[in-house]
């Protein structure tokens, strides 16, 4: 989704519907109605219609987006109406493939289809999105990170195998008990 919307600009009112077509697999971990009466955050994320909506809406999915007030926005809510799953039993994968149909006002019927989602052994996720995703997730919390100590801890993950001592892991970057 986030291709096509990067690809044809595409707005949130200028899309009018999207159809997925996914495996039996992904829709019974992601492909249920969205509801985010009880634990709203979880129920972002685990919902492949909520996903389609926010990426329409914020041109992104990060761990912003899955926080209790993201997925109680009302802009977002707006658009998830718009977004329906159907189930192609004949697939047999867990990863994929999944098939887009998104009517748009100015542009038609665009398609994609997504043969192994992103993360998977023929889709892996480039290092620079992995290093944005890593900033993101350790600037947030408790105790956020700062820049260097995610720099540090960054690149001790990419060297894990050379590490001979785990127990000086996080010199540096966590304080100790």
């Amino acid at each position: 989704m986030l291709g096509l919307i990067r690809r044809y600009d595409l707005k949130p009112d200028d899309v009018l519907s999207v159809e997925l077509t996914v495996p039996p697999y992904i829709h019974g971990l992601v492909g249920g109605e969205y509801d985010p009466g009880g634990d709203a955050q979880v129920a972002a994320q685990f919902s492949i219609r909520y996903t389609v909506a926010c990426l329409l809406v914020r041109r992104r999915l990060g761990l912003a987006e899955i926080t209790e007030a993201s997925a109680r926005d009302a802009e977002i809510g707006r658009h998830i109406g718009k977004v329906t799953v159907k189930v192609d039993s004949t697939q047999t994968g867990n990863r994929g493939p999944v098939v887009m149909r998104v009517q748009t006002r100015n542009h038609g019927e665009l398609t994609a289809r997504v043969d192994d989602v992103r993360g998977g052994s023929d889709s892996p996720i480039p290092e620079a999105d992995t290093d944005a995703k890593f900033r993101e997730c350790f600037g947030l919390g408790v105790r956020p990170l700062a820049d260097t100590q995610i720099e540090t801890l960054t690149a001790r993950v990419r060297s894990i195998e050379d590490v001979r001592d785990m127990s000086t892991f996080f010199d540096g970057i966590v304080r100790k008990s």
